[in-house]
């Protein structure tokens, strides 16, 4: 079983000290645990690709209460890679674009990335709301 600590380097990266990111294999039931312990309410799921981590997707406490426990299925079985979703957008698209995709995607947490695949960011609709409240006009 593979899973990271809370605080990794991809965190700083992010300039997110509270991001947590599992390995896609990760077991339902351990992620809930990390969740649990690292007080996260979602987890960068990750991927290793030529010896880099790379972000494939988002899995939230809203998807793991929705789709898995409502549903009845053993969080033992499934893993983080099972239930993730592409929550994601290029960092040079903007503030707007990001809040399409969190629409689009029905969810509130967004993994911002630069154009060559590392994490830029993880913002959450709070956190683009704020931003854009504070934004000029026509910015």
């Amino acid at each position: 079983m593979t899973f990271t600590l809370c605080n990794h380097e991809l965190a700083s990266e992010a300039n997110n000290p509270k991001l947590t990111y599992v390995d896609r294999e990760l077991s339902i039931l351990e992620a809930s645990r990390l969740m649990r312990n690292c007080g996260a309410e979602e987890l960068l799921v990750t991927d290793q690709t030529q010896g880099q981590l790379v972000p494939i997707g988002i899995v939230t406490a809203r998807d793991i209460v929705t789709r898995i426990v409502a549903a009845g299925l053993d969080p033992a079985v499934l893993t983080a890679g099972d239930i993730t979703w592409s929550g994601s957008a290029p960092s040079e698209d903007g503030k707007g674009a990001a809040l399409r995709s969190l629409h689009e995607s029905n969810n509130q947490v967004l993994a911002i990335m630069h154009g060559d695949g590392r994490l830029a960011a993880i913002v959450t609709l709070q956190d683009l709301l704020t931003a854009l409240a504070h934004s000029p006009p026509n910015a």
